[in-house]
Protein backbone atom coordinates (compact mmCIF):
# COMPACT_ATOMS: atom_id res chain seq x y z
CA UNK A 1 0.00 0.00 0.00
CA UNK A 2 1.16 3.59 -1.04
CA UNK A 3 2.24 5.44 1.97
CA UNK A 4 0.45 8.83 1.67
CA UNK A 5 2.24 12.76 2.98
CA UNK A 6 -0.81 13.98 4.92
CA UNK A 7 1.14 17.37 5.12
CA UNK A 8 -0.25 20.55 3.81
CA UNK A 9 1.27 23.53 2.17
CA UNK A 10 1.25 26.26 4.73
CA UNK A 11 0.02 28.99 2.38
CA UNK A 12 -2.98 27.70 0.50
CA UNK A 13 -3.71 24.52 3.42
CA UNK A 14 -3.46 22.21 -0.21
CA UNK A 15 -2.01 18.66 0.31
CA UNK A 16 1.14 18.12 -0.02
CA UNK A 17 2.32 14.32 -2.21
CA UNK A 18 6.31 15.36 -1.35
CA UNK A 19 8.32 14.09 -4.53
CA UNK A 20 6.03 11.21 -5.30
CA UNK A 21 5.06 12.42 -8.55
CA UNK A 22 7.39 10.85 -11.00
CA UNK A 23 7.91 12.60 -14.13
CA UNK A 24 10.97 10.43 -14.88
CA UNK A 25 10.00 10.05 -18.46
CA UNK A 26 10.45 13.51 -19.83
CA UNK A 27 7.70 14.18 -22.25
CA UNK A 28 9.19 17.40 -23.69
CA UNK A 29 11.43 17.02 -26.53
CA UNK A 30 10.03 15.23 -29.54
CA UNK A 31 12.80 16.19 -32.02
CA UNK A 32 12.92 12.31 -33.17
CA UNK A 33 9.10 12.48 -34.48
CA UNK A 34 9.88 13.51 -37.71
CA UNK A 35 12.53 11.25 -37.95
CA UNK A 36 9.57 8.72 -39.16
CA UNK A 37 8.47 8.54 -42.83
CA UNK A 38 5.08 8.88 -43.46
CA UNK A 39 3.49 5.42 -45.43
CA UNK A 40 -0.24 5.08 -44.52
CA UNK A 41 -2.94 3.47 -45.88
CA UNK A 42 -5.53 6.30 -45.13
CA UNK A 43 -4.49 9.68 -46.91
CA UNK A 44 -3.43 12.09 -44.30
CA UNK A 45 -4.57 15.34 -46.58
CA UNK A 46 -5.49 18.62 -43.99
CA UNK A 47 -3.85 16.67 -41.41
CA UNK A 48 -4.46 18.38 -37.79
CA UNK A 49 -1.59 18.73 -36.05
CA UNK A 50 -1.33 18.47 -32.34
CA UNK A 51 1.35 18.90 -29.34
CA UNK A 52 3.65 16.06 -29.14
CA UNK A 53 3.58 16.09 -33.24
CA UNK A 54 0.53 13.41 -33.13
CA UNK A 55 -1.01 13.88 -36.48
CA UNK A 56 -4.48 13.28 -37.56
CA UNK A 57 -5.87 13.10 -41.24
CA UNK A 58 -9.14 14.21 -42.70
CA UNK A 59 -11.48 11.84 -40.83
CA UNK A 60 -9.36 12.35 -37.19
CA UNK A 61 -7.55 8.97 -37.30
CA UNK A 62 -4.09 8.83 -35.76
CA UNK A 63 -1.93 9.15 -39.16
CA UNK A 64 1.62 9.16 -38.07
CA UNK A 65 2.55 7.09 -35.86
CA UNK A 66 5.00 4.50 -35.63
CA UNK A 67 4.37 0.64 -36.25
CA UNK A 68 3.61 -1.27 -33.69
CA UNK A 69 6.61 -3.82 -32.68
CA UNK A 70 6.99 -6.72 -34.79
CA UNK A 71 4.90 -4.82 -37.99
CA UNK A 72 6.58 -3.19 -40.89
CA UNK A 73 4.46 -0.26 -41.24
CA UNK A 74 2.61 2.23 -39.93
CA UNK A 75 -1.27 2.75 -40.40
CA UNK A 76 -4.02 5.08 -39.97
CA UNK A 77 -5.79 4.05 -36.20
CA UNK A 78 -9.43 4.84 -35.19
CA UNK A 79 -9.41 7.41 -32.11
CA UNK A 80 -11.17 5.43 -28.58
CA UNK A 81 -13.49 8.78 -28.85
CA UNK A 82 -15.26 7.16 -31.81
CA UNK A 83 -15.70 3.90 -30.64
CA UNK A 84 -17.09 5.24 -27.14
CA UNK A 85 -19.98 6.47 -28.58
CA UNK A 86 -21.56 3.52 -30.65
CA UNK A 87 -23.78 2.17 -28.15
CA UNK A 88 -24.20 5.80 -26.56
CA UNK A 89 -28.10 6.53 -26.35
CA UNK A 90 -27.38 10.66 -26.59
CA UNK A 91 -31.33 11.38 -25.91
CA UNK A 92 -30.96 12.66 -22.59
CA UNK A 93 -27.98 15.19 -23.48
CA UNK A 94 -29.95 16.29 -27.05
CA UNK A 95 -32.71 17.00 -25.30
CA UNK A 96 -30.90 19.11 -22.41
CA UNK A 97 -29.28 20.74 -25.28
CA UNK A 98 -32.46 22.29 -26.66
CA UNK A 99 -33.79 22.82 -23.45
CA UNK A 100 -30.40 25.50 -23.13
CA UNK A 101 -31.33 26.18 -26.71
CA UNK A 102 -34.85 27.71 -25.60
CA UNK A 103 -33.39 29.08 -22.84
CA UNK A 104 -31.13 30.90 -24.40
CA UNK A 105 -33.26 32.47 -26.91
CA UNK A 106 -36.23 33.10 -24.25
CA UNK A 107 -33.62 35.33 -22.71
CA UNK A 108 -32.42 37.15 -26.02
CA UNK A 109 -35.19 37.46 -28.22
CA UNK A 110 -33.31 39.69 -30.57
CA UNK A 111 -31.21 36.28 -31.85
CA UNK A 112 -34.39 35.11 -33.81
CA UNK A 113 -35.47 38.31 -35.27
CA UNK A 114 -33.71 38.07 -38.45
CA UNK A 115 -34.62 34.86 -38.66
CA UNK A 116 -38.77 35.59 -38.39
CA UNK A 117 -38.80 38.28 -40.21
CA UNK A 118 -36.81 36.42 -43.61
CA UNK A 119 -39.54 33.86 -42.12
CA UNK A 120 -42.38 36.50 -42.92
CA UNK A 121 -41.13 37.55 -46.18
CA UNK A 122 -40.74 33.91 -47.60
CA UNK A 123 -37.22 35.03 -48.35
CA UNK A 124 -35.21 32.11 -46.35
CA UNK A 125 -34.33 28.09 -48.15
CA UNK A 126 -33.78 26.00 -45.38
CA UNK A 127 -31.96 23.59 -47.73
CA UNK A 128 -29.01 25.99 -48.47
CA UNK A 129 -25.98 25.17 -46.19
CA UNK A 130 -25.26 29.32 -45.83
CA UNK A 131 -28.76 28.84 -43.89
CA UNK A 132 -27.64 25.95 -41.90
CA UNK A 133 -24.78 27.74 -41.21
CA UNK A 134 -26.36 30.78 -39.74
CA UNK A 135 -29.01 28.28 -38.02
CA UNK A 136 -26.36 26.54 -36.48
CA UNK A 137 -23.98 29.88 -35.08
CA UNK A 138 -27.70 31.66 -33.59
CA UNK A 139 -28.44 28.00 -31.60
CA UNK A 140 -24.53 28.20 -30.41
CA UNK A 141 -25.10 31.60 -29.04
CA UNK A 142 -28.23 30.69 -27.46
CA UNK A 143 -26.34 28.42 -25.14
CA UNK A 144 -24.15 31.01 -24.92
CA UNK A 145 -26.53 33.07 -23.74
CA UNK A 146 -28.14 30.60 -21.36
CA UNK A 147 -24.47 29.38 -19.91
CA UNK A 148 -25.00 25.76 -20.93
CA UNK A 149 -21.25 26.19 -22.05
CA UNK A 150 -19.92 28.28 -19.13
CA UNK A 151 -18.79 25.53 -16.97
CA UNK A 152 -16.05 24.29 -20.09
CA UNK A 153 -15.01 27.67 -20.30
CA UNK A 154 -14.26 27.68 -16.29
CA UNK A 155 -12.96 23.90 -16.92
CA UNK A 156 -10.37 24.70 -19.76
CA UNK A 157 -7.67 27.44 -17.34
CA UNK A 158 -8.51 24.97 -14.68
CA UNK A 159 -7.64 21.42 -16.65
CA UNK A 160 -4.27 23.59 -17.66
CA UNK A 161 -3.53 24.31 -14.15
CA UNK A 162 -4.42 20.46 -12.67
CA UNK A 163 -2.09 18.90 -15.34
CA UNK A 164 0.67 20.77 -13.85
CA UNK A 165 -0.36 20.14 -10.70
CA UNK A 166 -0.85 16.32 -11.20
CA UNK A 167 2.02 16.05 -13.72
CA UNK A 168 5.15 17.21 -12.05
CA UNK A 169 5.80 18.96 -8.22
CA UNK A 170 8.79 21.54 -9.65
CA UNK A 171 6.46 24.39 -8.62
CA UNK A 172 5.41 26.54 -5.87
CA UNK A 173 1.23 25.91 -5.92
CA UNK A 174 0.87 29.29 -4.29
CA UNK A 175 2.64 30.95 -7.28
CA UNK A 176 0.21 28.98 -9.43
CA UNK A 177 -3.06 29.72 -7.69
CA UNK A 178 -2.17 33.33 -8.18
CA UNK A 179 -2.39 32.97 -12.08
CA UNK A 180 -5.99 31.66 -11.80
CA UNK A 181 -8.95 33.91 -10.63
CA UNK A 182 -11.00 33.06 -7.49
CA UNK A 183 -13.68 30.67 -9.42
CA UNK A 184 -10.45 28.38 -10.73
CA UNK A 185 -7.99 28.23 -7.92
CA UNK A 186 -11.19 27.32 -5.86
CA UNK A 187 -11.86 24.33 -8.13
CA UNK A 188 -7.97 23.30 -8.07
CA UNK A 189 -8.04 23.97 -3.90
CA UNK A 190 -11.31 21.02 -3.77
CA UNK A 191 -9.09 19.05 -6.71
CA UNK A 192 -6.16 18.85 -4.36
CA UNK A 193 -8.40 18.44 -0.94
CA UNK A 194 -10.23 15.70 -2.63
CA UNK A 195 -7.51 13.48 -3.61
CA UNK A 196 -5.68 14.08 0.00
CA UNK A 197 -9.19 13.18 1.46
CA UNK A 198 -9.68 9.84 -0.44
CA UNK A 199 -5.93 9.18 -0.42
CA UNK A 200 -5.61 9.16 -4.46
CA UNK A 201 -2.06 10.27 -6.11
CA UNK A 202 -2.19 10.71 -9.67
CA UNK A 203 0.95 9.14 -11.45
CA UNK A 204 2.60 11.95 -13.47
CA UNK A 205 4.73 10.42 -15.84
CA UNK A 206 1.20 8.55 -17.24
CA UNK A 207 -0.97 11.34 -18.23
CA UNK A 208 -1.93 12.35 -21.45
CA UNK A 209 -0.17 8.99 -23.17
CA UNK A 210 -0.96 7.85 -26.12
CA UNK A 211 -2.16 4.09 -26.13
CA UNK A 212 -2.42 1.09 -28.34
CA UNK A 213 -5.41 -1.93 -28.21
CA UNK A 214 -4.79 -3.82 -31.70
CA UNK A 215 -7.51 -6.12 -30.31
CA UNK A 216 -10.02 -3.51 -30.99
CA UNK A 217 -7.96 -1.58 -33.48
CA UNK A 218 -8.22 1.85 -31.93
CA UNK A 219 -5.49 4.35 -30.66
CA UNK A 220 -6.30 7.33 -27.83
CA UNK A 221 -5.14 9.29 -25.62
CA UNK A 222 -5.83 8.71 -22.00
CA UNK A 223 -5.91 11.59 -19.47
CA UNK A 224 -4.77 10.23 -16.49
CA UNK A 225 -3.78 7.52 -14.44
CA UNK A 226 -4.35 7.65 -10.16
CA UNK A 227 -2.73 5.45 -7.42
CA UNK A 228 -5.88 4.53 -5.50
CA UNK A 229 -5.98 3.91 -1.96
CA UNK A 230 -5.46 0.66 -1.99
CA UNK A 231 -1.74 1.52 -3.98
CA UNK A 232 -3.50 -0.30 -6.93
CA UNK A 233 -3.11 2.10 -10.21
CA UNK A 234 -6.33 2.74 -12.13
CA UNK A 235 -7.65 4.55 -15.56
CA UNK A 236 -8.90 8.34 -14.70
CA UNK A 237 -10.35 11.19 -15.97
CA UNK A 238 -10.84 14.46 -14.56
CA UNK A 239 -13.80 15.93 -15.50
CA UNK A 240 -15.15 19.58 -15.26
CA UNK A 241 -18.50 19.63 -16.89
CA UNK A 242 -21.72 21.04 -15.54
CA UNK A 243 -23.75 17.62 -15.55
CA UNK A 244 -22.78 14.89 -13.33
CA UNK A 245 -20.98 11.72 -14.65
CA UNK A 246 -23.37 9.11 -15.63
CA UNK A 247 -25.86 11.54 -16.24
CA UNK A 248 -25.68 11.23 -19.89
CA UNK A 249 -22.51 9.40 -20.24
CA UNK A 250 -22.36 5.97 -18.44
CA UNK A 251 -21.19 3.83 -21.22
CA UNK A 252 -18.97 6.10 -22.79
CA UNK A 253 -17.23 7.05 -19.78
CA UNK A 254 -17.28 3.52 -18.94
CA UNK A 255 -16.63 1.85 -22.43
CA UNK A 256 -13.83 4.80 -23.20
CA UNK A 257 -11.54 4.32 -19.80
CA UNK A 258 -12.08 0.25 -20.40
CA UNK A 259 -10.12 0.97 -23.85
CA UNK A 260 -7.59 2.42 -21.97
CA UNK A 261 -7.27 -0.04 -19.31
CA UNK A 262 -7.03 -2.92 -21.60
CA UNK A 263 -4.18 -1.14 -23.79
CA UNK A 264 -0.97 -3.27 -25.34
CA UNK A 265 0.92 -0.84 -26.17
CA UNK A 266 1.62 2.69 -25.08
CA UNK A 267 4.04 5.45 -26.93
CA UNK A 268 6.77 6.87 -26.03
CA UNK A 269 6.92 10.22 -27.58
CA UNK A 270 10.42 11.08 -26.84
CA UNK A 271 11.96 7.94 -28.71
CA UNK A 272 8.44 7.56 -31.27
CA UNK A 273 8.51 3.83 -30.29
CA UNK A 274 5.98 1.52 -28.94
CA UNK A 275 6.29 0.10 -25.06
CA UNK A 276 4.14 -2.71 -23.61
CA UNK A 277 1.89 -0.65 -21.37
CA UNK A 278 1.73 -1.17 -17.71
CA UNK A 279 0.64 -4.45 -16.74
CA UNK A 280 -0.52 -3.15 -13.37
CA UNK A 281 -3.13 -0.79 -14.33
CA UNK A 282 -6.36 -2.25 -12.99
CA UNK A 283 -8.31 -3.85 -15.30
CA UNK A 284 -11.99 -3.54 -13.02
CA UNK A 285 -11.92 -0.61 -11.80
CA UNK A 286 -11.75 3.28 -12.97
CA UNK A 287 -11.87 6.81 -11.56
CA UNK A 288 -13.51 9.92 -12.37
CA UNK A 289 -12.70 12.84 -10.75
CA UNK A 290 -15.39 15.70 -11.27
CA UNK A 291 -14.25 19.54 -10.38
CA UNK A 292 -17.83 20.82 -11.83
CA UNK A 293 -16.89 24.23 -13.40
CA UNK A 294 -20.43 25.80 -12.16
CA UNK A 295 -19.80 24.68 -8.34
CA UNK A 296 -16.41 25.80 -7.49
CA UNK A 297 -15.16 24.52 -4.25
CA UNK A 298 -16.84 21.25 -5.44
CA UNK A 299 -15.35 17.63 -5.75
CA UNK A 300 -16.28 13.83 -5.65
CA UNK A 301 -14.63 11.00 -6.92
CA UNK A 302 -16.79 8.13 -9.28
CA UNK A 303 -16.11 4.74 -9.79
CA UNK A 304 -16.40 2.89 -13.26
CA UNK A 305 -17.01 -0.52 -13.55
CA UNK A 306 -14.35 -1.05 -16.58
CA UNK A 307 -15.49 -4.91 -16.80
CA UNK A 308 -18.58 -3.86 -17.93
CA UNK A 309 -17.30 -1.06 -20.11
CA UNK A 310 -14.86 -3.65 -21.87
CA UNK A 311 -17.93 -5.80 -22.74
CA UNK A 312 -19.78 -3.10 -25.08
CA UNK A 313 -16.43 -1.95 -26.18
CA UNK A 314 -15.66 -5.40 -27.83
CA UNK A 315 -19.48 -4.92 -28.83
CA UNK A 316 -18.98 -1.64 -30.17
CA UNK A 317 -16.13 -2.83 -32.01
CA UNK A 318 -18.01 -5.81 -34.01
CA UNK A 319 -21.19 -3.35 -34.77
CA UNK A 320 -18.34 -0.87 -36.22
CA UNK A 321 -16.48 -3.37 -38.41
CA UNK A 322 -19.87 -5.48 -39.39
CA UNK A 323 -21.27 -1.76 -40.53
CA UNK A 324 -17.89 -0.98 -42.19
CA UNK A 325 -17.18 -3.98 -43.84
CA UNK A 326 -20.58 -4.95 -45.13
CA UNK A 327 -22.78 -1.61 -46.59
CA UNK A 328 -25.05 -3.89 -48.62
CA UNK A 329 -27.96 -4.32 -45.94
CA UNK A 330 -30.31 -1.91 -47.34
CA UNK A 331 -30.19 -1.84 -51.30
CA UNK A 332 -32.10 -0.34 -53.85
CA UNK A 333 -35.08 -2.97 -55.68
CA UNK A 334 -34.78 -2.62 -59.36
CA UNK A 335 -38.27 -2.55 -61.35
CA UNK A 336 -38.32 -5.54 -63.66
CA UNK A 337 -38.10 -5.35 -66.67
CA UNK A 338 -41.30 -4.62 -69.20
CA UNK A 339 -42.09 -8.02 -71.79
CA UNK A 340 -41.79 -6.31 -74.86
CA UNK A 341 -45.09 -8.19 -75.68
CA UNK A 342 -46.70 -5.55 -73.38
CA UNK A 343 -44.94 -3.04 -75.31
CA UNK A 344 -47.41 -3.22 -77.93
Amino acid sequence: MSQFDDTEDKITGLPSFGNAVDNSLGLDDFSEANALGEDFSAPVEAAQTLANEVKFNRWGQYANLPALPGEDRSKSWTRASTLKDVLTDKKGLELWQLRQTLIGIAMKPSLIAKLQAEIEAEEIDFDAKQTKDWLNHIAEEAKEVSKSNEGSKIGTAFHNAAEIYDGTNAFKIDDMMRDLDDQQSEMLSAYSKMLGRHKIRPVGHLMERVICVPELKIVGRLDRVYEDIDGVLRIGDLKSQKWEPGAFDSISLCVQLAIYANATWMLDEEKWEWVPFPKMIDKAKGIIAWVPGTRPGHADIYDLDLEWGWKLAKASFRVRDDWRKDKTRVTLRKAPPVPLHSLG
